[in-house]
């Protein structure tokens, strides 16, 4: 594994990144609830209090919960530039995304109108305090890499997402027109848009990095993002503002490609892989492109007209390809931030740091191996239960429950080890700091 090139020394305190890392399985778990109890709610359909909920509580307060989180880690190391103010802006933007996620789904639930309008204040004021000092720090790294560019996209279809989100919530809360058909745009770039853009951005380094495969080809991190972005812009302008049916399909077919062609050229780096050792943070990904190549197959099937559920496509986004993604990395990167953190401090206390854990030892492939068997027999279930939300509900969401608390259990057991090894650092123990036992 190496990481030349990589700003080690920028890298901000740990509970910067990680107070967003430790507080995603509570949606998680959250989310889990709702589905056992899918069968209480008797409102069908898209626009169900039940269906809305679960969306946000997965988008929100898992997936941008870690996104966030991760934003605020690979700018600095990445492409060398500090973030200002690290850890004030990572203590109230955690904080205020917990309470404006939680305001919104319980307005969804609820349907009291003020959780909409504390939603619609709370999570854009999350965003742009932590999206904010993120651009801020991209415009004055001096890296050229080609992340920069994807993170920049990112950040730009994240505000497109968070104004459309915002009219939408205050349209729930009576204070605007609740435009339903914007919803599509708020998904569309929400999803398309911020999400594959700091997926595909932060996959650039992690994927050669931690799973020691060969790099992407120049010419796809060059050109991906801007071309990605360019291609949801037509779709978008083609479909809200020039009314233009066959724009719009080249839009879409233009989308399409996009997003198999990084699915299918991830897929084959991972099978060119230098090192054959057993990982289950590599089957996350594997899993992840393989249902982002579902996602896409089954939205062009509806379109041709195949009876399936009008969620399913965006269901094996979320789940398949954003979830898995995104465990896939929390277990290299909580991991990897727990050994740098401890080796700088050990460095800085003048110990040599030898006998600290390395990556392996603070979550053990047995750990994420347990996850992951976990995560897949859950899948199938999410896939299925929009055809029979009664009766795989509950089933879905005890399976997501425990998800939700097998991984928690993880990144705590990473937070207690790290602690302890620092308390011991900080004491001056240079035999504790050589004597590790495996936890």
């Amino acid at each position: 594994m190496s990481f030349a090139g990589l700003s080690l020394g920028n890298t901000p305190p740990l509970q910067v990144p990680l107070r967003f890392f430790v507080t995603a399985p509570l949606f998680l778990f959250l989310a889990g609830v709702l589905l056992l109890t899918a069968g209480w709610w008797s409102v069908p359909g898209r626009w169900s209090p039940l269906w809305l909920a679960l969306t946000h509580l997965w988008v929100v307060g898992f997936m941008l919960m870690v996104m966030l989180g991760a934003l605020q880690q690979v700018i600095p190391v990445l492409l060398g530039s500090a973030l200002p103010g690290a850890r004030a802006v990572a203590f109230w933007g955690h904080l205020l995304l917990v309470a404006g996620t939680l305001s919104l789904v319980w307005g969804f639930l609820s349907e009291w109108k003020l959780c909409f309008v504390l939603a619609a204040a709370l999570l854009p004021a999350a965003v742009l305090l932590v999206g904010g000092t993120a651009c801020v720090a991209l415009g004055r790294s001096p890296s050229r890499h080609a992340s920069r560019l994807s993170l920049a996209l990112a950040l730009a279809a994240l505000g497109f997402t968070l104004v459309i989100g915002s009219w939408l919530a205050l349209g729930h809360g009576g204070l605007a027109v609740l435009a339903r058909r914007y919803t599509d745009l708020h998904l569309g770039w929400g999803l398309l848009g911020w999400t594959v853009l700091l997926v595909s951005g932060v996959a650039w380094q992690v994927v050669p990095m931690f799973q020691i495969t060969p790099r992407y080809p120049l010419v796809m991190m060059r050109w991906f993002g801007a071309l990605h972005f360019l291609a949801l812009s037509v779709w978008s302008v083609a479909r809200w503002r020039l009314d233009a049916p066959w724009l719009q399909w080249v839009g879409a077919a233009w989308l399409s490609v996009s997003l198999a062609l990084f699915a299918a050229i991830t897929l084959r780096l991972q099978a060119k892989r230098r090192r054959r050792v057993a990982d289950s943070t590599l089957d996350f990904w594997r899993l992840s492109m393989i249902s982002l190549l579902l996602a896409v197959l089954s939205w062009w099937a509806r379109r041709m007209g195949i009876l399936l559920p009008a969620p399913l496509p965006a269901i094996l986004f979320v789940t398949g390809f954003v979830g898995s993604a995104i465990l896939g990395m929390l277990y290299k990167i909580v991991p990897f931030l727990v050994w740098l953190h401890l080796t700088n401090r050990a460095q800085a206390s003048g110990v040599v740091p030898r006998g600290l854990p390395n990556m392996k030892q603070v979550i053990p492939n047995e750990r994420s191996k347990r996850l992951f068997r976990l995560y897949t027999a859950w899948l199938p279930l999410s896939w299925a239960a929009p055809f029979r939300m009664e009766w795989l509900g509950p089933p879905a969401g005890l399976l997501l429950m425990a998800v939700a608390l097998v991984l928690a259990r993880h990144l705590h057991q990473a937070v207690r080890l790290y602690r302890r090894r620092r308390r011991g650092l900080e004491r001056g123990n240079g035999s504790h700091a050589a004597s590790f036992h495996s936890p």
